[in-house]
């Protein structure tokens, strides 16, 4: 353990001091690790300590969970950290600040219907519902989850907390669907990718292994199954090609 300490400070002591290649830098918020791809499915290849600068690479990714990545120059060859402990230094924020600095209060609304929690998370206990085109105040607080989901605290005439992200959104009011229960269980129907790319998965969750990934426009025939995680997200099971798997509908809806 010694000697691995010792190799990763050694890393990170050779990364603050490589060259600017680029205008922008990468500082870490926290210890990280540094990832052959975009996403906490791909292997860590070293830690870096909070504070270390980081060359930033002109580009960004976001993985299934809706989180930011950046690239960075590593030794001869090039690395990615989340945006979750690491920040731009040249006074651009993460994808995440930005929006979280963008909404310092408001009105959202539900696009399905949500459990008001009374922490940021689902191990809190409910406090009421906020059902699919309700509206709510938004407090101008957020926080993230083990699953690294964004939740919000709000206030309705009722009661007060907090929601999943993943139910909710600040730009337009969505008008419950007349038939929820029929939509979701309709034989034949398929399912649609509305993300820029999904990964298509064994089993409802992202804990899942990954069987292929599925582009924005693909579409896949629908198994009239689905299932909801432990993080409240509802996972469709589909037919796509050679594969049966599982789609989360952060990233697919139903046709």
């Amino acid at each position: 353990m010694k000697r691995l300490t010792s190799v990763i400070v050694t890393a990170a002591l050779f990364l603050m001091a490589l060259p600017a290649l680029a205008s922008t830098s990468v500082i870490t918020t926290g210890e990280v690790n540094l990832r052959t791809g975009p996403g906490l499915d791909y292997a860590s290849i070293g830690v870096v300590p909070k504070g270390t600068e980081l060359v930033y690479l002109n580009e960004s990714s976001i993985d299934d969970r809706g989180v930011a990545w950046y690239k960075i120059s590593y030794g001869s060859s090039y690395s990615w950290v989340s945006s979750r402990y690491a920040t731009l230094s040249n006074g651009e924020e993460s994808v995440e600040k930005k929006e979280k600095t963008s909404r310092s209060g408001g009105t959202l609304w539900a696009t399905a219907a949500v459990n008001i929690r009374s922490g940021p998370g689902v191990s809190y206990n409910t406090v009421g519902v906020l059902e699919e085109g309700a509206s709510a105040r938004y407090v101008g607080n957020d926080s993230y989850d083990a699953a690294e989901t964004a939740w919000f605290q709000i206030e309705t005439d009722e009661v007060s907390g907090w929601v999943s992200s993943a139910y909710v959104t600040f730009t337009e009011k969505k008008a419950p669907r007349e038939e929820p229960e029929e939509e979701a269980t309709v034989s034949g129907a398929f399912v649609s990718i509305t993300g820029s790319r999904t990964n298509l998965r064994s089993g409802p969750g992202v804990v899942y292994s990954e069987l292929t990934t599925m582009e924005e426009g693909d579409t896949a025939v629908y198994l009239d199954n689905y299932a909801t995680d432990e993080y409240e997200t509802i996972w469709y099971n589909v037919s796509y090609g050679d594969y049966t798997g599982w789609v989360s509908s952060r990233y697919a809806v139903l046709d």
